[in-house]
Order: structure tokens, then sequence, then C-alpha cells
């Protein structure tokens, strides 16, 4: 159950230099999310999760690579624009490499995964 009450801002830790993680209070335990800012031509990479995670792109464009459950490896290549909508399998780690405008995703993933 929730209770009303004032918005609750939450800071994000970075846990790469384009990525942050956003992990709302305690007494919300049902989802986590991650933003990904890439500069222009740049990549970054996401690790896989213990559950399934959902990635939306909501600004540039760019490529985003699925490499299973082994960082660096590549597997499907998925070219990505703002609106794409990714259901990332369990475990897949993500590569995000951004076009020349950049890339701005986000992808949420239960609180524990």
């Amino acid at each position: 159950t929730y209770n009303n009450g004032p918005v609750q801002l939450t800071e994000g830790k970075h846990v790469d230099t384009h990525v942050v993680e956003y992990r709302p209070p305690e007494e919300v335990d049902e989802f986590r999310l991650e933003r990904c800012d890439l500069p222009a031509s740049e990549a970054s990479s996401m690790r896989g999760v213990d559950g399934v995670s959902v990635l939306i792109v909501c600004g540039g464009d760019g490529v985003i690579e699925e490499c299973g459950n082994t960082p660096g490896s590549v597997g499907i290549t998925h070219k990505a624009a703002v609106g794409s909508t990714l259901l990332v399998a369990a475990d897949t780690h993500l590569t995000l490499r951004a076009g020349p405008a950049g890339m701005l995703a986000f992808r949420a993933m239960a609180r524990n995964a």
C-alpha cells in the first residue's frame, strides 16, 4: 500500500560514466530505474539483471546490442531511435552506442533484479 504525501526526489548513483541508477525509497519495493545518457558517438554497457527489464529510448538515436550473459559478446543488434522500446530477457547485457545526436535511454526493472 502507499501513503499520500509530498513527492520524494531520489538521488541517482553513478554505476559508470554514462549510467545512473535510481532506487526509490525503501517502502517502494517494486522497481528501480537506470538512465543512460550518451554523448554523440559514445558507447556504454548495462549489465544483465536477474529478471526481465524494459528499455525505452527517449532521445537521440543509435544502436543497442544484446550481449547475452557474457559482457563483450555481441548477439542481436537493434537500430534505436526516440520511442524504441525493448523487452530485455534476464541476464542479458546491453551495449548502447549513440549516433551523432547522442542517445538518452531509461531501463526499468524489479528493485532486486
